[in-house]
């Protein structure tokens, strides 16, 4: 048929700063990472859970060792270990990442899930162009009352002229991801967000 498999997404109901059946969820995560590469796969995305205040000095060790760990087993695999973001700024999230000094972790930017209150969607994304890793095609949809959901590239309220063409200006290499929220027709959805994509950037 072909087709390629080249990103991989693992799910958590926990964080990974969240002791409780802690050992599990980091085998399960080491066990996806080595049958993504099985399959060709080149990058994991995972959401970590959000990332301990500065004063929580205990859980911010145990997610720093657990990164570690999964970074060196990502390094031993061949697959790039991408965090998502849970709700926090630019700069907290290249901090965690430089953090970790073993093994090839990096960042899933999606738009819909950093924190740009002190910021832009276009400015966090400069911010992390050097730890850049993966980049999650979705857009925000924000609600009257403030509430806001994902929905396909396109159809909210996120700058994607601004954002591919930062992309294209910093040379980012790396996969993208069109990405559905909610639908009935998910399919129809992501061919619609991928001709939407075309249309702004035929080259990209």
């Amino acid at each position: 048929l072909g087709i390629k498999l080249a990103v991989g997404t693992f799910p958590l109901k926990r964080s990974l700063a969240d002791k409780e059946h802690l050992e599990k969820r980091v085998l399960a995560i080491r066990g996806a990472m080595t049958l993504a590469r099985q399959f060709g796969m080149t990058v994991l995305t995972l959401c970590a859970g959000t990332l301990p205040a500065p004063e929580q000095v205990g859980p911010r060790r145990i997610l720093h060792d657990v990164l570690s760990d999964l970074a060196r087993h990502a390094d031993h695999v061949g697959v790039s270990l991408c965090l998502t973001p849970a709700g926090e700024s630019p700069a907290a999230m290249l901090e965690l990442i430089n953090s970790v000094e073993i093994g090839p972790l990096a960042v899933d930017f999606d738009p819909s899930t950093i924190d740009v209150k002190d910021s832009t969607p276009v400015e966090a994304l400069r911010q992390l162009h050097a730890v850049l890793g993966h980049v999650s095609l979705v857009d925000l949809m924000r609600n009257y009352g403030g509430t806001a959901q994902k929905v396909v590239v396109g159809r909210g309220s996120l700058p994607w002229i601004e954002l591919l063409a930062t992309l294209d200006e910093i040379g980012f290499q790396g996969w993208q991801t069109c990405l559905s929220g909610p639908s009935d027709d998910p399919a129809s959805d992501l061919r619609a967000a991928i001709k939407y994509i075309a249309n702004l950037f035929p080259t990209f």
